[in-house]
C-alpha cells in the first residue's frame, strides 16, 4: 500500500489576532475587558497585564478567534504557560492543565487544512507570582514559532461538533454502580445535567460520593473496526448500542477499581474488543461512573476517530 503525503502552501492571511477576555477572577467569570490580541506571547514576569484593571496576581483571560494553517499537515501546538492553560482547536481539547505551575509546557497535536480556518480557544489563569503565557505551532514544513496575528482572526464559526449528557446524584453511599442504578432518585431525578463537547471530564476532585450517568449518539466518519477504552476512579461501566435504540445497548468496556488519569492499561476490562462501525451511521453510547474521590476520565480511540451528537 503506498501513502502520499500533500502538503499545500496558501498565500499569507491578513488576520487581526484573537480577541482576549480578561477577567480579575481565576475562573473567568464576572466583569471582563476584551480586547484584541494580535498573538499570544505574554511574559508579565511579576506585573500586571496592565488591562482591565487587572493587579499581578489571580486574574484569568480567554482568547477565542479562528486560525488559518499555511499547510495541510498535522500541527503541533505548544502552550506554555505559569500557572494554568486549557486549548481547544476546532473544537477539540487539545492541552489542558487546571493546577498552578511555573513555566511549564504541554503539546497536543490536530489535523489542519491549509487555507482553512477553524475555531481556536485559550483559557489561561494566573495566582501568584510570575505570569507569561505563549502560544506556538510547527508542522513537517511549519517551523516552530509563535502563531502570529497573520494567522489569527477574532471571530469565530458556530461549532459543528455534537456533545454528551452528563447526570450526576449527590450524596450516594458505596463505590459500586449498584448504589447509583438503585436509587430512588434514578434515572429521572439527578442533582444536575450538564453537556460535555468531549467524552472525558478533566476536573479532579470536585467533590466525593457522587454518581454520574453519560448518554449520547456516536457518529463515526468512516467504516472501521473500532476499540474503546475506559479510565476512572473509582468504577465504570461503557456500553455501546448496536444501533440508536437505548435498548440494545451491550456491555464493552468497564474498570472495577480506580485508575490513574488517562491510564488505559490498569486493567484488562478497560478495552473493548474490536467494534465494526458504519460510518455515518449513529449509535447510542452510554456510561455509568461512580466515584468516591475523584472524577471520570473516559475516551473512545480506534482506526478511525468519529463524531459525538448531542443526545
Amino acid at each position: 500500500m503506498w501513502l502520499v503525503v500533500f502538503a499545500t502552501q496558501t498565500a499569507l492571511a491578513q488576520g487581526t489576532g484573537l480577541a482576549g477576555d480578561y477577567f480579575a477572577t481565576t475562573n473567568f467569570s464576572g466583569t471582563k475587558t476584551t480586547r484584541v490580541d494580535a498573538m499570544v506571547n505574554f511574559d508579565w514576569g511579576t506585573g500586571s497585564p496592565g488591562f482591565g484593571g487587572l493587579g499581578s496576581n489571580n486574574f484569568s483571560v480567554r482568547w477565542s478567534g479562528q486560525i488559518q494553517p499555511l499547510y495541510s499537515d498535522t500541527y503541533t501546538f505548544y502552550v506554555t504557560a505559569d500557572d494554568g492553560a486549557t486549548l481547544w482547536v476546532n473544537n477539540r481539547l487539545i492541552v489542558s492543565r487546571l493546577f498552578a505551575v511555573t513555566n511549564a509546557g504541554m503539546t497536543g497535536q490536530i489535523a489542519l487544512k491549509a487555507g482553512q480556518r477553524v475555531n481556536i480557544m485559550l483559557e489561561y489563569f494566573e495566582t501568584t507570582n510570575n505570569a507569561n503565557i505563549r502560544l506556538e505551532w510547527s508542522s513537517t514544513n511549519q517551523v516552530r514559532e509563535v502563531i502570529p496575528q497573520s494567522q489569527l482572526y477574532s471571530n469565530t464559526l458556530p461549532s459543528e461538533r455534537g456533545s454528551i449528557l452528563r447526570e450526576h446524584w449527590a450524596n450516594l453511599p458505596g463505590t459500586s454502580i449498584t448504589n447509583l442504578t438503585n436509587s430512588p432518585n434514578y434515572p429521572n431525578l439527578p442533582d444536575g445535567r450538564e453537556n460535555f463537547l468531549s467524552f472525558e471530564c478533566l476536573q479532579t476532585n470536585w467533590a466525593t460520593n457522587v454518581g454520574t450517568h453519560l448518554t449520547g449518539y456516536l457518529m463515526p466518519t468512516t467504516n472501521g473496526v473500532y476499540t474503546f477504552a475506559v479510565a476512572a476512579s473509582d468504577t465504570a461501566q461503557l456500553w455501546l448500542s448496536t444501533d440508536t435504540n437505548p435498548a440494545n445497548r451491550q456491555l464493552i468496556a468497564y474498570v472495577t477499581n480506580a485508575t490513574a488519569f488517562r491510564d488505559w492499561s490498569n486493567q484488562v476490562s478497560q478495552i473493548s474488543t474490536g467494534i465494526t462501525l458504519v460510518g455515518w451511521q449513529k449509535y447510542y453510547i452510554e456510561l455509568l461512573h461512580r466515584l468516591g474521590r475523584t472524577t471520570i476520565i473516559t475516551r473512545w480511540a480506534g482506526s478511525r476517530r468519529g463524531r459525538r451528537n448531542s443526545a
